[in-house]
């Protein structure tokens, strides 16, 4: 019997899916609780391997780089195969969307793989598209949100959602003015020790974006809040995909304003509002696609199952 255990991980909790005899499973952990113990609680038995996004590996405090890490224990530790599949940082940028401004820092091709990268194989299919040339936006929106360019299977700019570079999501704040922010982070006193840098990240990466805006923990409570007409979370998405929507705009220009579809993928694609709210924004030039199911875990199982047979999926 074959079982492969799935792991994506936000800084709300980790989803996690098992592949058992032809049936998918799935789950969700919350912050602090051993996703892989709860793995196999959900198969009834040890997978046979374990598969993951890989992270950043200059930001060990990220939560698909703490999951990397703690899967390379738990496979060592138990004997068990593990994959990595698609790090955060293996967008290929062109030459000229690494240029920041600011000489000593270079943009990175950062951006949520697993998720977008499969929005952007099921958009070609669902659209008939060539996947080897065709020219998709694909936008992750979770506690992050990146917004991506693919000039096919290559992605050739990419807001950096590890680097707040970009929109703010549900939990992380975004972009935010660059000299506004040196002036806040000397108020706050950051720029003297590394516990006080460590709140100031904290509090952009886990207290800012629509959830801080709308005053709740979760997106079952977000949705509640909307539906409510609650002024705070209505606010907050309203914010969101304004912000997403310029981010689009700028994605076009990058691909020379020649563009399929914008894709739309992650938990927030649920979310009414904010998919409306982008839409209004974009629909009117492109056409907008909105994939409302998880992607990345059946996406990591399927690499799973490719890798047990020896026979892993080529893009």
């Amino acid at each position: 019997m074959s079982v492969v255990l799935a792991l994506f991980a936000e800084y709300r909790g980790t989803r996690l899916g098992v592949s058992k005899d032809g049936q998918i499973l799935t789950g969700s952990v919350p912050p602090g609780e051993d996703a892989f113990q709860q793995g196999e609680a959900l198969a009834g038995a040890s997978p046979s391997i374990v598969v993951v996004p890989g992270g950043v590996r200059e930001h060990p405090w990220h939560p698909l780089s703490r999951l990397e890490a703690e899967a390379r224990c738990y496979s060592a530790e138990n004997g068990i195969r593990m994959l990595v599949v698609d790090p955060m940082s293996s967008a290929d940028l062109v030459a000229e969307a690494r240029f920041s401004g600011y000489k000593e820092y270079e943009r990175r091709g950062v951006f949520y793989a697993v998720p977008q990268r499969a929005a952007y194989e099921k958009a070609v299919e669902t659209l008939s598209l060539p996947a080897a040339e065709a020219r998709v936006i694909t936008v992750y929106l979770g506690d992050e949100v990146s917004v991506s360019a693919h000039r096919g299977r290559r992605i050739v700019d990419t807001s950096d959602p590890v680097a707040c570079e970009g929109p703010f999501g549900f939990t992380s704040a975004g972009t935010p003015p660059a000299t506004a922010f040196v002036s806040w982070v000397a108020q706050r006193g950051g720029d003297r020790s590394p516990g006080a840098a460590f709140e100031l990240r904290e509090a952009l990466k886990e207290g800012s974006g629509a959830f801080a805006y709308a005053g709740v923990g979760d997106q079952g409570a977000l949705s509640e809040a909307l539906s409510l007409g609650q002024e705070g979370a209505v606010t907050g998405i309203s914010g969101m995909a304004y912000q997403i929507a310029k981010e689009i705009g700028r994605q076009m220009a990058a691909l020379r304003g020649r563009v399929d579809a914008v894709v739309l993928c992650g938990p927030g694609a649920s979310l009414t509002p904010l998919i409306s709210g982008v839409t209004s924004r974009t629909g009117k030039w492109v056409k907008v696609l909105a994939f409302m199911k998880d992607l990345a875990i059946p996406f990591l199982l399927q690499e799973g199952n490719a890798a047990l047979s020896s026979k892993p999926k080529t893009r």
